[in-house]
């Protein structure tokens, strides 16, 4: 196999790796096109989690190419879709159902070979089967939308309050696509044009500099420091603030207590997709959203630097790799 490894010392290169067989409850899966997340430029950087070294990619899916001996729900040929994240199932936060806060959780992608490869084994419980007409290019979105629906239950957003989304990126026009049947009104706040203009073809109302309105919920989905400051800032009095975007490790803000006490804040975090994975596939199966509205960039994976400097610029709505699209036989 061939894939983008990030080793010990933060390089990023694409490198042959032995293949190997599949266990009893494993698939291998020959990727069809897998996704550039935010949380991959801050691994890169040394930002995030992660467990080196390790072939990136956590938004992906392809076709399986073969399955061990004990898988039964999957079948050479079929197209899948990869849920990165693994619990253990067996620590004290499992057993109460927060599989997202698991003590152990693993992670494809970040603490095992990922998806940014031709080939990707992951075990028979992260690959969901979708049909056949599933368009490729976007099995890269089912991931980060199965953690915008968690987000979603996180803030519990009721139809005719006020929202107000600051960053749009993938994630955040994601928020947008679902959040305008139910708010009363929606606004943006991102400084990117590109982006801003984006979100306002989605129904968002673009809103800058004025500070002068407040709104029942905040999305933070910038993952900076301002981005939370600014949250806080604006919600309104009784309101809830929905931290989403991933800051990095290090990065500090300062926070009242007095001011969280007094207008009696909520502050929300949300963490992965906890049971919300086969929501995404079928919002996206039913074309529940318009991924055809994300301006998508696509590259091959020798292609790796320019990729990623596409990701980090804000000029597309999507940026991935993609591979092989035919179909096994």
């Amino acid at each position: 196999m061939r894939g983008l490894e990030l080793d010990s010392k933060l390089n990023l290169s694409l490198v042959d790796k032995t293949d190997r067989q599949p266990r009893d409850r494993e698939v291998i899966v020959r990727v069809v096109s897998s996704g550039i997340c935010g949380t991959d430029n801050h691994i890169i950087k040394g930002e995030s989690r992660v467990t080196l070294p390790v072939v990136l990619g956590h938004e992906f899916g392809g076709f399986v190419q073969d399955v061990g001996k004990s898988v039964r729900s999957l079948k050479r040929g079929d197209l899948v879709v990869v849920d990165p994240n693994i619990p253990c199932h067996s620590c004290a936060y499992c057993r109460e159902g927060k599989f997202n806060l698991c003590s152990n959780l693993t992670a494809i992608g970040v603490d095992i070979d990922g998806g940014m490869s031709d080939v990707c084994i992951v075990p028979e419980t992260q690959a969901y089967p979708v049909a056949s007409s599933f368009d490729p290019t976007e099995l890269p979105f089912v991931e980060p939308l199965s953690c915008v629906l968690h987000g979603l239950d996180r803030a519990a957003v009721r139809s005719g309050e006020r929202v107000l989304v600051i960053g749009a990126g993938t994630i955040g026009l994601m928020f947008v696509m679902l959040l305008k049947e139910v708010a009363a009104e929606l606004c943006i706040d991102e400084p990117n044009p590109v982006r801003s203009g984006k979100a306002a073809t989605l129904g968002g109302r673009i809103k800058g500099a004025d500070r002068s309105e407040y709104f029942d919920v905040v999305v933070e989905c910038s993952g900076t420091v301002t981005g939370f400051a600014d949250a806080i800032a604006r919600v309104k009095r009784g309101g809830r603030v929905l931290v989403f975007g991933v800051a990095p490790r290090k990065a500090a803000a300062s926070v009242w207590p007095n001011e969280i006490y007094a207008r009696e804040l909520t502050i929300l975090g949300s963490y992965v997709n906890p049971s919300t994975f086969s929501r995404a596939v079928e919002i996206v199966s039913n074309k529940k959203i318009s991924l055809s509205s994300f301006d998508v960039k696509a590259y091959k994976l020798n292609e790796f630097n320019d990729a990623f400097e596409a990701s980090r610029s804000g000029r597309y709505s999507k940026v991935m790799f993609s591979l092989e699209e035919r179909g096994l036989d």
